[in-house]
């Protein structure tokens, strides 16, 4: 999603939603109507704008044990709540100091 994003900001100057997006073919056309997948539910988070956007992987109950986001800095975020993370939380692949 984040490549697709890069993508849209080339050629179009802007970021994208994801109808937008599947609608011109950057990501499968199938996120255009079914954004539930393996019980996760993905939507743009936050504001779209040439300045930003932010995709969600929200799990759901029967699914995993941590959401997923990626906004603007291309950074995949993780949290263990049933909600979109933020910018705010840990990027995968560190570990909160104590």
């Amino acid at each position: 999603m984040g490549s697709a994003e890069a993508t849209a900001l080339s050629l179009d100057g802007t970021y994208e939603d994801l109808n937008t997006m599947a609608g011109k073919n950057y990501i499968d056309a199938q996120w255009a109507t079914a954004k539930s997948r393996d019980n996760y539910d993905f939507a743009d988070a936050g504001t779209v704008s040439n300045a930003q956007f932010g995709l969600s992987a929200v799990y759901q109950t029967g699914g995993g044990t941590r959401s997923f986001a990626v906004y603007e800095d291309y950074v995949i975020r993780a949290n263990t709540a049933q909600s979109a993370p933020t910018n705010a939380d840990a990027p995968i692949g560190t570990v909160a100091s104590s």
